[in-house]
């Protein structure tokens, strides 16, 4: 395996993988289930990653193969926002599901997100 990519690991159905194969930027694949469950080891797993990157670099979210977020999903992907921000890391969401996009969207979040 290179250098730049991670083993993926799961939390409860939550599969989480890191690719730093693009300079200046870190995309984390999830995959699978958003929930109450597993929503405190995706956060942690988050803030982890964030508290341990330089400032600048660009967080991608990759969600093509989430299909579900709970609410504690939602909430997490706030604080990862808001730690985001705070260390000068720009967040992105790419390719979200449909489904899940509604949920951001119903709760008037994504306005909040950039989406690529």
């Amino acid at each position: 395996m290179a250098d730049n990519l991670t083993e993926e690991i799961e939390f409860d159905g939550l599969f989480l993988s890191i690719d730093t194969t693009l300079p200046n930027k870190i995309t984390v694949n999830v995959k699978g289930r958003l929930e109450t469950a597993n929503s405190i080891h995706f956060l942690n797993f988050m803030t982890e990653l964030i508290n341990s990157s330089v400032t600048g670099v660009d967080l991608i979210l990759a969600m093509a193969d989430l299909y579900y977020v709970s609410s504690t999903g939602i909430g997490a992907f706030t604080t990862i926002l808001v730690n985001t921000k705070k260390k000068n890391i720009q967040l992105y969401f790419k390719d979200m599901q449909p489904k899940v996009l509604s949920v951001l969207e119903l709760l008037g979040f994504t306005a909040f997100f950039k989406f690529i």
